[in-house]
């Protein structure tokens, strides 16, 4: 639920869309709905191995750094997007491309490193 909410707020908060998310803290595995920002995954709450949970914080350093470089330059995008809306009034394409692959491949680092799931983020930004 906190996942799904802080990204909703950031999204709103980083102008990805209009709408203030609503405060719906559904205990759902499912999306409830009603925002344009969807976050859907099964969470891993059973048959967990203690020394795959562990072990976590090491096998998911690879995987940060990664995210901190697809970081640096969705926040690099997210700011000269900034300028760019302010001069024409709408997001360039190519930035926001960046802007939602930064999100995404954030999010799949937090399911995994909260240990909301078992799949290790993949090293792409599809």
């Amino acid at each position: 639920m906190i996942l799904r909410y802080s990204t909703r707020a950031s999204m709103y908060g980083g102008f990805m869309h209009d709408s203030f998310p609503p405060f719906d803290f559904a205990m759902t595995a499912t999306e409830p709905g009603g925002t344009p920002v969807d976050i859907e995954f099964t969470p891993a709450l059973v048959d967990r191995d203690r020394l795959t949970v562990g072990l976590r914080f090491l096998w998911a350093i690879p995987a940060l750094l990664y995210v901190m470089a697809i970081t640096i330059v969705g926040a690099i995008c997210w700011v000269v997007a900034l300028f760019a809306v302010v001069a024409t009034g709408k997001w360039p394409e190519a930035l926001r491309s960046w802007v939602m692959k930064m999100n995404r491949v954030t999010i799949r680092f937090d399911a995994y490193a909260l240990l909301l799931t078992d799949e290790y983020p993949p090293f792409t930004t599809d």
